[in-house]
């Protein structure tokens, strides 16, 4: 069951593939839109449009496991990540990744489900916390105010090793050292991996004291791609 319309959400969808010659990381960390931009010279690009959703409440809560088949999940719509953002930004995206969002009371919950064509090239293993910048990763993030300015990012790899970054847009910053608690949990597959997050609803700034109220949040939905090209 779900109760009355609680926000609208902006979504933006990216994958980005990781270039060993550039040694960087893509939508964050240092120098990463002077990278993206030069890689993209000599593309003509056409900026898609943000989808913009009407969600209401969802009642229950996943078991965070990494098990997708769970009833929860069942009634909620599949988001492709459609676009790379590197080396080519705005290219359609080389590899299939569906993501189903869902906001309850107390939560904002995310489900990956990341299809890899060739998952002995994957990256990946138990990092310490915040330790997954060259990993496969997926990644959520949120932007209470839906304004683009401050926004709080949660990645996590196909081991479930999880890293939490504060995105400071104005100041151009981008703060490691910032921790929430959220839960998070993976399982690799013979196809890929699937990844589960379960963030409360204070520790990302969405409506704690009044849930229920209407609210226009910004959503990112990333995907990290390290493949040697």
């Amino acid at each position: 069951m779900s109760k009355a319309i609680a926000c609208t959400l902006l979504l933006g969808c990216l994958v980005m593939q990781w270039w060993p010659a550039w040694g960087q990381e893509v939508l964050g960390d240092q120098n990463s839109e002077t990278a993206d931009a030069a890689a993209a010279d000599n593309a003509q690009l056409q900026a898609p449009n943000i989808p913009q959703l009407t969600t209401r409440l969802n009642t229950g809560a996943p078991l965070i496991d990494g098990d997708l088949s769970e009833p929860f999940w069942q009634p909620l719509d599949n988001i492709a990540i459609e676009y790379e953002l590197f080396p080519v930004r705005l290219r359609a995206a080389g590899v299939t990744t569906r993501v189903r969002i869902a906001l309850t009371d107390t939560h904002f919950y995310a489900a990956f489900d990341a299809h890899d064509p060739d998952i002995s090239a994957l990256r990946s293993a138990l990092r310490e916390r915040d330790g997954l910048k060259s990993d496969d990763y997926v990644s959520l993030v949120l932007d209470p105010a839906g304004q683009g300015l401050r926004k709080y990012e949660f990645r996590v790899n196909p081991h479930g090793s999880q890293s939490d970054v504060l995105q400071d847009t104005v100041g151009d910053r981008y703060l490691y050292d910032w921790d929430t608690d959220w839960q998070a949990a993976a399982q690799i597959t013979d196809q890929g991996y699937r990844v589960e997050l379960a963030i409360p609803r204070q520790g990302a700034h969405l409506n704690p004291k009044d849930p229920h109220a209407p609210a226009r949040l910004l959503v990112m939905l990333k995907r990290h791609y390290p493949r040697q090209i």
